[in-house]
């Protein structure tokens, strides 16, 4: 079987098989030249037998990965073929700042971005006006999606067509003290791999139609 001949950017005279690699930090993004099927299939079970790969995101359906619509990464003729997340611990590092990943690069106590680990998911978002509530801390979720949208709501501006995430009615003060109500889902995919098995989870918040992504892990297991 010939070998599979990776490639970072920039890229030159690819040919049909090749894969382009994209280093995110705590994710790498594989795109595979002629969305070669054999190829993609490949790398997914590398990454399913590796020690460092937790969660796998794919255009192709493969047992044991998730789409990339999932998470709303490209369509049927954009993004990558495969996006993996690596692996995460809630260790703490040597501020005591817990959350560490594995990265494809960089240094340790440096920092990194684009993991699924919740200490880098979650962020803090904050908010200052007439329009808002103050000395309030929410704990319902958002995301930077939500700031387009309640801005324009603030400013009494109509949308000319629908945006992604929602007005975060729960921070204004006409929005009175009651809470949205959010429902808490875990997704899981697994796959038999002889004398392993792999198992992946993505663990999301939803409120109304807006979806919010908390922690995803997974990895290789002897069964």
């Amino acid at each position: 079987v010939p070998a599979i001949r990776l490639f970072t950017p920039p890229i030159e005279n690819p040919e049909p098989g090749d894969v382009l690699v994209v280093g995110l930090g705590g994710s790498v993004s594989l795109y595979v030249v002629g969305d070669d099927e054999a190829v993609v299939r490949r790398l997914v079970e590398y990454f399913q037998l590796s020690d460092f790969a937790a969660v796998i995101f794919t255009k192709l359906p493969i047992e044991g990965t998730f789409p990339l619509s999932l998470v709303r990464i490209g369509t049927e003729n954009t993004g990558p073929d495969v996006l993996v997340a690596m692996k995460w611990t809630l260790e703490k590092n040597a501020y005591g700042a817990p959350g560490t990943f594995i990265s494809d690069g960089g240094s340790p106590g440096k920092g990194s971005h684009a993991s699924f680990c919740p200490s880098d998911v979650h962020n803090i978002l904050v908010a200052s006006g007439p329009d808002f509530k103050k000395s309030l801390m929410v704990e319902s979720p958002s995301g930077n999606t939500d700031v387009p949208p309640t801005i324009l709501h603030v400013l009494g501006v109509k949308p000319p067509v629908p945006m992604d995430g929602r007005v975060l009615r729960e921070a204004l003060v006409e929005g009175g003290a009651e809470m949205p109500a959010s429902e808490v889902k875990t997704i899981e995919a697994t796959r038999d791999l002889g004398l392993f098995r792999w198992k992946q989870y993505l663990k999301c918040t939803s409120v109304g139609d807006a979806v919010y992504y908390d922690e995803a892990n997974g990895g290789a297991e002897l069964k």
